[in-house]
């Protein structure tokens, strides 16, 4: 959203500026739209400028399918700066005990944003002196230029609340994500399916994952039978011998020539 032209529209939650959308607007919030703002958005229509207010920043994301799809109406995420926030969290607390935990939702009365870590805050304001831009708009600001009082976890996300400064990877049991990569290219060079991946690591969405996120991957040295496997085929994938499959899984294969979809194997 950052890379969007955007302003501040009281109301609005990701939708183009046109003529008629301010024409909505201004009859739904006649005392946010005076004449010079209406002038002003009225300059920006054609130009694909998206509008927003603080808790349509937010809402449009789950409005539009994780930022996958066009945004569209949703009764269930219209919500107000605390209702997204506070009104919907599974964890909250005081500003002073924010964790350095990112898309963690923040609040002060009447007005919300999303931490993104390092003391930095995504939103949408109408403060120009803040968002840098006329009648305000999207911007990255710092968390103490504001005087939040609340964060919250909201939720319908899933958030990683493991401790960062440890190696999680060392153990080569998670995969960290790199420019281009999707879910099916992972499962595939890690001997796995997609919708195992999304199971062990809560994806609400297969097909957006982001660069530097950490997937946490089936154990290595175990195989899920799939129809149509045999010894030989597992094999080859791990450049072993069905032999060595074999003798390591004798207490639940008895015959090498018959195994089953959904055993588990050894290798």
């Amino acid at each position: 959203m950052l890379k969007k032209k955007t302003v501040y529209m009281w109301g609005g939650y990701g939708k183009i500026v046109t003529n008629s959308l301010i024409s909505q607007k201004k009859r739904q919030y006649p005392s946010h739209y005076p004449e010079n703002k209406v002038k002003y958005l009225k300059s920006l229509v054609g130009k694909d400028y998206y509008s927003y207010d603080c808790s349509g920043l937010i809402k449009s994301y789950w409005m539009s399918d994780y930022g996958t799809e066009s945004v569209k109406y949703i009764k269930k995420y219209d919500k107000d700066a605390y209702g997204i926030t506070v009104g919907n969290a599974s964890k909250k607390g005081s500003i002073k005990t924010l964790p350095e935990i990112p898309g963690v939702l923040l609040y002060m009365k009447g007005h919300c944003g999303i931490y993104v870590g390092n003391g930095k805050v995504i939103e949408c304001t109408s403060n120009e002196k803040i968002s840098k831009k006329e009648f305000g708009g999207v911007c990255i600001s710092k968390l103490n230029a504001r005087s939040w009082t609340n964060w919250a976890m909201s939720k319908w996300l899933v958030y990683d609340e493991k401790d960062e400064s440890s190696d999680d990877t060392s153990d080569n049991n998670y995969y960290v994500v790199k420019k281009g990569d999707t879910l099916s290219e992972i499962a595939l060079k890690y001997h796995t399916t997609v919708n195992e991946l999304v199971k062990l690591n809560n994806i609400k969405n297969k097909n957006l994952i982001r660069v530097g996120q950490k997937i946490l991957l089936p154990n290595n040295n175990q195989y899920i039978v799939k129809k149509g496997d045999t010894l030989s085929k597992i094999a080859k994938k791990y450049n072993t011998s069905w032999k060595k499959i074999y003798e390591k899984n004798k207490d639940i294969i008895k015959d090498p020539n018959k195994i089953y979809p959904g055993q588990i194997l050894n290798i």
